[in-house]
């Protein structure tokens, strides 16, 4: 209810919220009634573009590729799981303050420049965003751009990636999800 209560104020308060999400900027509107300003994430498509993906070298596993912030909310722990439960090598780029824990569980590159993106997108074999709430993630929106297939959570308002969406705290759901990218 604080956290309720302090989006209320803040959002009544502001002169204008600008809102990347077309979904979430009119709930906004509905709910407060405030001056909302849709101005939609940029993704540079020249960069992020389908390319042909090398083949994945014989007795590897299959690479799930995170881009974003290293934190509780994005439930990196139970996607830590499922790729571990499956024998797929978690891949994650970003920082925060589950680093040292990904490193432990998987692979983590810290914060990367970001026209490297595309040639970690080439090297994943799917990407996924098992958040609990989240907006209308660019990283997401690169990915999708570069062809990849993904997973993304119904935390993820406004984007529906039909047989690849799922409940965030499901791990069922979440690894058929992944396989189902996968396929």
């Amino acid at each position: 209810w604080k956290w309720t209560a302090l989006q209320r104020l803040a959002v009544r308060m502001a002169s204008a919220v600008i809102c990347p999400n077309p979904i979430m900027a009119n709930k906004l509107q509905l709910r407060y009634g405030a001056k909302i300003h849709h101005i939609p994430n940029w993704v540079d498509t020249e960069m992020f573009r389908p390319a042909e993906r090398p083949a994945r070298p014989a007795g590897t596993r299959p690479t799930v590729l995170y881009v974003g912030r290293l934190v509780k909310e994005k439930n990196l722990e139970r996607l830590a799981k499922v790729c571990e439960a499956n024998d797929w090598m978690l891949r994650c780029i970003g920082d925060g303050p589950l680093r040292k824990w990904i490193e432990l569980t998987g692979e983590c590159f810290g914060a990367l420049p970001w026209d490297s993106l595309p040639n970690w997108h080439l090297m994943a074999d799917v990407f996924c965003l098992p958040s609990y709430t989240e907006g209308q993630p660019k990283a997401l929106l690169e990915a999708m751009a570069s062809g990849l297939p993904c997973a993304v959570s119904e935390g993820v308002t406004g984007i529906d990636l039909p047989g690849t969406t799922f409940p965030p705290e499901n791990e069922g759901a979440m690894t058929s999800a992944i396989a189902s990218a996968l396929a």
